[in-house]
């Protein structure tokens, strides 16, 4: 007999494994100005300029020195290559997210990841913005 913390395991891993696919098949789908702007200005901060100092920007540092990491460690060769790999870190990050979560709290956390990993491509939540990568933290805080 399986065990429902097994179950539970599984199903995060079947979820994952569809989110992959649906990643993939969407990796340049959709372009959002935002996102646009978080990658070109990590390319500047790659080239020695400073935020809030040498580049003016209306969002908070994490988004653009995560890129500017990104685009160090996997030097990108094509815009279609840096975009790829900017959505794949995003389902990266999910991924870990949810591990986490189920971890946590179990049926619920899985129940949380098939939700979002659902719909997060309706929500713009696979794209390279802020508000995508806090929506997992938020629902850790909040369960906690």
């Amino acid at each position: 007999m399986i065990s429902k913390k097994a179950l539970v395991w599984l199903g995060l891993i079947i979820v994952l494994i569809f989110s992959f696919r649906l990643h993939n098949q969407r990796a340049l789908s959709f372009h959002f100005v935002d996102e646009e702007d978080h990658i070109a200005t990590a390319d500047f901060i790659n080239q020695g300029m400073e935020l809030y100092k040498d580049l003016s920007v209306n969002h908070q540092p994490l988004v653009y020195l995560g890129s500017s990491v990104l685009q160090k460690t996997t030097k990108p060769s094509s815009l279609y290559h840096l975009i790829k790999t900017h959505r794949l870190a995003m389902f990266v990050y999910g991924a870990i997210w949810s591990i986490l979560l189920v971890w946590k709290f179990g049926s619920i956390g899985l129940i949380f990841s098939l939700f979002f990993e659902g719909l997060k491509f309706y929500g713009f939540g696979n794209l390279w913005l802020m508000e995508s990568m806090a929506v997992y933290p938020s629902v850790y805080l909040f369960g906690s």
